[in-house]
């Protein structure tokens, strides 16, 4: 895939992620949408680096990996499973959100508590991949 598309796909997937962090006056309309936008972008994100994710799971599996790159693909694999919890979550938390199902709460919590992981481990995801991330602004 061409460099110039997954930069700009990572720099809209920082912003969504970013404003999906926003509520705007208790109206879960606006989290809804930026949300499933930025689970489009995560999608595509991880779609484009699939190769990699491959070949780490690959070099993981041959033991052939150093600490740094066990560290990093600990980090990714991570970020796979607690962004899923969080899509998930979101998704089945919508029934609380609109006022439908009172019963949906605890997806609502898991959601939140998911959320915020995350973008703990997208900072960690950040600082290990700062060396590519400069990269594309050479």
């Amino acid at each position: 895939m061409n460099k110039n598309i997954s930069v700009i796909i990572d720099i809209f997937m920082v912003i969504a992620t970013i404003l999906s962090y926003r509520r705007l006056d208790g109206d879960p309309t606006y989290h809804m949408i930026v949300g499933v936008v930025c689970g489009l972008l995560f999608s595509f994100h991880f779609g484009i680096n699939q190769k990699m994710h491959r070949a780490f799971c690959k070099a993981q599996k041959s033991k052939k990996l150093n600490g740094a790159a066990k560290w990093k693909h600990l980090i990714d694999v991570l970020l796979l499973v607690v962004w899923c919890v969080v899509f998930i979550s979101g998704f089945l938390a919508i029934g609380y959100y609109v006022g439908a199902m009172e019963n949906m709460k605890t997806f609502s919590r898991i959601h939140g508590i998911s959320s915020r992981l995350g973008g703990v481990l997208i900072l960690f995801h950040i600082v290990k991949h700062k060396n590519q991330i400069l990269s594309y602004f050479k």
